[in-house]
């Protein structure tokens, strides 16, 4: 016997180490598992016939198997608590600490305490509680003994017992706490839940079947109950030990939580992990008289297992090596950018696992485990939770291990219902997706207040914007939780990448593209750009982008510009209440709707944001989405009105531009429209009694209206009823309502009180009605008054903020023009827009006018203007040639009438000569051409001539001329470009190019080391290349047939498509040339000066017109221009967006916006070595 117990003993030292043996045994071969079995059970007192002998072995600690039969515990039993609950004093139980090297006889004569009461000596049991083997084989245990003694890995005894009851040493267990179960008679005869006592040790919670069961396996229960005056039955040293049901490891224990529905009897429900190689559960309900009872019962065990978790090292895992590698595959694959981060895991009890029908291989695989087919665990990534159920097929043997598992994002947790309390260990959680059914778990787990931590501190991480209020009001209702205080590391944008970031993982959508705008008056300002592949975001990808937005304090301007918001509109999620952000950061609370999606998601931007002051829904909803004009609304606007008629938003700037609005919508707006500061309504397909009903609505509310623009509508709005709106406000910066004024009125449209009170105006648009003279003398006395003023400052400060006035189709002859070009002699920074006026009548004064101006810096529009007689259009271009105060100037389609041959006469060639070389102050300059379906205005061939003044010319900084035929002219074009040495922008496409002209422009380009752009999108290359193929003479045809029956397939001429592709080569490859000259000339500058070029103002500097087919009402619309605050600081061009990268650092090429600088100290001018002049931007 002796030796046998040295054998179990020297095996269990190498196999477990500190209690970890989970872990170390783990790693075991299955044939090193079948010898040590073999070792192990090879005499009696090793036997594994009882049911958890090996179960006692795999989780005991090393000091109590070291332990010989001999060894003595004496424990001081304590008055019996409610349903005869018997406790221990933990200060009366007795340490062990014996070295497991330790022979048995040293622990055998370790001095003793007697049991009991006064000075009793009780005699220590010496005899085998079994007559024989055969006794011990004929005994049935419960029933998983069998399926215990085969899911061992090490089946060995702690000594010389052969039964499970006396495998666990009741001397070297001293018992915590026994209680009888006294309900027994309240459940059927064999209903699997009859355990009538329990017993509770320092490491195991045993249950037995009934109280003389437990007796008899544990005699100290009997002695102690026999001292207690309890009725006298028979030794239990006299009795056969029974087996115990369950044998549970404390340190197993998963859980332990109340399980009844409010009515007797009262369970608590114990689960706890099998031992290796079984990766399941196995569970028992313990059932209660009282709730007393019960909770008196599951204060014990709770706080056995709680000690137990205690005294474990921090570093215990708490699922096996094997499981925990399993895992961390499933995480990598579902977040593979996360791959350096480690997941939190949690084993869970599933409680609300569905009884669903098991297939034929689970019910083959349920016979070699004694209870679950699986085991449970809770996962906390970066982004995702995961809730896996990771099984194996066999319980004895190492087998592959099947996984199931359920992904959902963090940032989609609705909510999260737990008891702080240290006695509860059951929480629910409840996760929904946008637009589905919510997904519900009820788990529970001893690691319950670690789990609540971990998803506080995730969610709290992933929204650090959302204020906490909210998330301890609406998604985590813990009770006695104390508010938490996380801190959270800092981040630009708010934390704004990092929530977006967070949303696109939990709806499984693609990245959106967006950017940051420091260029607008209410900066920063987030942009949503259009995709990069062409397709519309789905309603997930812009759902993502909103509730990241929310709560934002960083940003103080959104723009949806271009974005189809169409996949949200008239969509509408779950009535719950989750979505719908009634809580605003400073804790105001609003009566929640229930509307729709795209309502729902701009009323939280609106409301839950402090600091957002414009919105941008420029284009949002395309054409194809509007049904009958009226039937509608966008869905968006009513929200955002209605907080700010509230005063609980600061957003009252919205710009609607392209949408189509309901008569919902402009009843809104007509109600609601208090506080507006800016209303951008262009082309929102407004009729003439939306137009009527709005402008009644605003002359109420003009007083802090700003800006205003209803132009391209199909509506009109009186002309009186405009003149009682402008004496109305008090405010406006721009107004715009070209095309919008119809009728009569008496007296001046604009007077000139109503525009000297204006002091703030910077943009009028009054195109496309015709002005009377009345109103043209006040517009001529208001732009006097203000070069008046600006005459009489002394400090060189500005008087007046006018930078725009547009009077485009407005009936304007040459004299009138004259008149208020002389006025405004001395401004700066003015546009003058007279596009499509009769500017031929009268000439000579407009002429005159231009020839005299004597001082200021503006600039002058006038296209699609026709001249009848030629003379007059080379007077205008004559004037402007000497003119020294016209900064930027834009010709587009105004030209001489054509001759019959289609050529430009000397005559015009040599005065537009002689412009290019003479002119000194124009810097921007548009002479592109147009070509309409009812109107050209283009130059007749040869045009091309003229440019040969550019060579000497030092001032023009951006050209533009697009769509003049300058194909034949394209050996000038290069040597223009060869000798210039002022040019940063030049625009030449559309002319007709061929793969020739593409290659001479690229070879001149080559010499020139100061052009910084000459765009060439791809549109563009693929216009020359079709331009190229139909000049290409075809392959002669080959005779027809005329029979049906010798009729041949059409062949392939390769010869001709290998022609095709070669062209295409050409063109393509003359393009990538003059590329790379530009990026060498950027990266020279660069270079040169330490400095980053600006390239983002070119499309401001020149003419954004579409030079083939438009609609004719807007061939008289005018770009914005001038909008850099200096003259003096012009803007450089637009970089192409497939030009190569240089080579240069990357933090000196690092983009301007990342920093939060003023426009007037970004843009910056220096000259070169050679005398050009460059704008560029200070390096943040």
């Amino acid at each position: 016997m002796t030796s046998t117990s040295t054998t179990a003993s020297s095996f269990l030292t190498t196999g477990t180490t500190n209690g970890s043996a989970g872990r170390i045994m783990k790693s075991k071969s299955h044939t090193d598992m079948t010898v040590a079995s073999s070792v192990s059970t090879s005499s009696r007192t090793s036997s594994v016939d009882s049911s958890k002998s090996g179960l006692f072995h795999f989780h005991m600690p090393r000091s109590i198997r070291s332990l010989s039969r001999g060894s003595v515990s004496s424990v001081r039993p304590l008055a019996a608590g409610p349903a005869g609950l018997t406790s221990t004093s933990p200060a009366s139980a007795v340490a062990f600490s014996a070295s497991p090297d330790l022979p048995s006889s040293v622990s055998a004569h370790q001095p003793e305490r007697p049991y009991g009461h006064g000075h009793r000596k009780v005699l220590q049991k010496t005899h085998r509680r079994m007559s024989s083997s055969h006794e011990l084989h004929s005994r049935r245990g419960s029933t998983g003994s069998d399926v215990y003694s085969r899911v061992s890995r090490a089946s060995t005894t702690l000594s010389g017992g052969s039964s499970s009851s006396n495998a666990l040493d009741w001397k070297t267990q001293p018992v915590e706490s026994h209680a009888a179960l006294d309900c027994l008679e309240l459940l059927p005869a064999k209903h699997p839940n009859r355990i009538g006592y329990m017993v509770t040790t320092a490491d195991f919670i045993v249950l037995f079947k009934s109280k003389s069961d437990a007796f008899s396996a544990a005699p100290q229960l009997a002695d102690a109950a026999a001292d207690n005056g309890a009725t006298a039955k028979p030794h239990p040293s006299l009795l056969a030990p029974a087996d115990p049901m369950h044998v549970i490891p404390v340190h197993a224990v998963i859980s332990v939580f109340r399980s009844d529905n409010g009515r007797p009897p009262f369970g608590i429900d114990i689960w706890w992990r099998l031992p290796y190689p079984a990766i399941a559960t196995s569970s028992a309900q313990l059932l209660f008289r009282t709730v007393r009872d019960r909770e008196t019962s599951l204060d014990v065990v709770a706080s056995m297992v709680k000690a137990k978790t205690h005294d474990q090292p921090l570093d215990t895992s708490r699922v096996c090596y094997e499981v925990e590698e399993c895992i961390r595959k499933v995480v990598e694959a579902e977040e593979p950018t996360m791959l350096n981060s480690m997941p939190e895991i949690f084993p869970v009890v599933h409680r609300n696992a569905s009884d669903r029908v098991k297939t034929k291989s689970e019910e083959k695989a349920k016979k070699g485990q004694p209870e679950g087919l699986s085991s449970c665990y809770l996962v906390v990534g970066i982004h995702l939770c995961f809730f896996l159920e990771i099984s194996r097929a066999s319980a004895i043997q190492s087998t592959a291990l099947g996984v199931r598992y359920q992904t959902c994002g963090l940032v989609t947790l609705e909510s999260f219902c737990a008891d702080w309390s240290s006695r509860d260990e059951r929480f629910s959680m409840q996760f929904r997706d946008p637009f589905k059914t919510p997904v519900g778990l009820e788990l529970s787990s001893r690691h319950y207040r670690r789990i609540i931590l971990t998803l506080t501190k995730a969610d709290k991480f992933l929204k650090p914007a959302w204020p906490t209020p909210w998330q301890m009001q609406e998604i985590f209702h813990v009770t006695g939780f104390p508010t938490p205080q996380h801190i959270v590391a800092g981040e630009d944008f708010g934390g704004f990448q990092r929530t977006l970031t967070a949303f696109c993982a939990a709806y499984r959508c693609d990245p959106v593209d967006w950017e940051i705008n420091w260029r607008t008056a209410h900066a920063p300002e987030f942009r949503v750009l259009p995709s990069r592949t062409g397709h519309a975001y789905t309603d997930l990808q812009l759902l993502a982008v909103l509730r990241a937005l929310r709560f934002n304090d960083y940003f103080k301007s959104l723009s949806f510009c271009d974005v189809n918001l169409s996949s949200l509109l008239d969509k509408y999620d779950s009535p719950q209440r989750s979505n719908v952000a009634y809580l605003s950061r400073s804790g105001e609370t609003i009566p929640s709707e229930l509307p729709s999606v795209l309502h729902q998601e701009f009323h939280a931007l609106a409301f839950a944001s402090g600091k957002i002051r414009q919105m941008d829904f420029t284009n949002c909803l395309p054409a194809d989405h509007r049904s009958t004009p009226g039937s509608h609304s966008v869905q968006f606007l009513l929200p955002i009105l209605n907080l700010l008629a509230a005063g609980l938003t600061r957003c009252n700037r919205l710009f609607l531009r392209g949408c189509a609005l309901g008569d919902s919508d402009i009843d809104s707006l007509a109600k609601d429209a208090v506080g507006l500061e800016a209303l951008d309504v262009a082309n929102c397909g407004l009729s003439d009694q939306s137009m009527k009903t709005l402008f009644q609505a605003l002359s109420q509310s003009a007083w802090t209206l700003t800006m205003l623009d209803v132009s391209q509508n199909f509506g009109r709005v009186p002309a009186a009823l405009f003149q009682q709106f402008l004496e109305s406000v008090g405010s406006l910066r721009q107004l715009n309502v070209s095309g919008s004024l119809t009728g009569t009125f008496e007296g001046e449209l604009l007077p000139f009180e109503v525009l000297d009170r204006l002091e703030n105006l910077e943009e009028l648009d009054l195109s496309n009605f015709k002005l009377d003279d009345t109103s043209l003398d006040a517009l001529e006395k208001f732009v006097a008054n203000l070069s008046a003023r600006q005459a009489s400052l002394q400090n060189g400060g500005y008087a007046y903020s006018l930078r725009r006035l547009v009077l485009s189709n407005c009936g304007i002859t040459g004299y009138r023009a004259g008149r208020i070009f002389s006025a405004m002699s001395g401004l700066y920074d003015v546009h003058l827009h007279l596009s499509s006026n009769p500017l031929e009548v009268g000439i000579e004064n407009f002429v005159a006018a231009l020839e005299s101006c004597w001082g200021g810096r503006f600039g002058l529009h006038m296209n699609m203007v026709e001249f009848e007689d030629e003379e007059n259009y080379i007077q205008l271009v004559n004037a402007l040639a000497t003119n020294h105060y016209i900064d930027y100037l834009s010709l587009v389609g105004t030209a001489p009438n054509p001759t019959t041959d289609d050529t430009c006469s000397a005559s015009t060639v040599a005065a537009l000569a002689r412009f290019f070389a003479e002119n000194q102050s124009v810097r921007y300059l548009d002479l592109s051409g147009y070509c309409g379906k009812l109107d050209d205005g283009q130059l007749g061939k040869g045009f091309g001539r003229a440019l040969q003044g550019l060579a000497q010319n030092k001032t023009l900084t951006h050209l533009r001329v697009r769509n003049q035929n300058l194909h034949d002219n394209a050996g000038t074009l290069g040597s223009v470009v060869q000798a210039n040495t002022a040019l940063l922008y030049l625009d030449c496409g559309d002319n007709g190019f061929t793969a020739t002209s593409m290659r001479y422009v690229a070879k001149s380009m080559e010499l020139n080391t100061t052009l910084l752009e000459y765009p060439l999108p791809r549109d563009e290359l693929d216009r020359i290349v079709d331009h190229c193929l139909k000049e290409m003479p075809l392959p002669p045809s080959p005779p027809r047939q005329t029979g049906l029956k010798h009729r041949k397939k059409p062949t392939v001429d390769f010869g001709l498509e290998r022609q095709k592709t070669l062209l295409r080569e050409e063109i393509e490859a003359a393009a990538a040339e003059i590329i790379t000259y530009t990026s060498r000339n950027i990266a020279n500058v660069q270079q040169e000066t330490g400095c980053i070029v600006d390239l983002d103002e070119a499309s401001d500097t020149c003419e954004e017109m579409p030079y083939r087919l438009i609609l004719d009402e807007d061939v008289f619309n005018s770009p914005a221009d001038g909008t850099s605050p200096n003259w003096d600081l012009p803007a450089t061009p637009k970089v192409p967006e497939n030009k190569n990268q240089n080579a240069l650092d990357g933090n000196f090429l690092e983009k301007a916006f990342y920093s939060e600088p003023s426009l007037s100290s970004i843009l910056e001018k220096f000259t070169s070595h050679d005398g050009t002049e460059y704008v560029i931007c200070n390096e943040a």
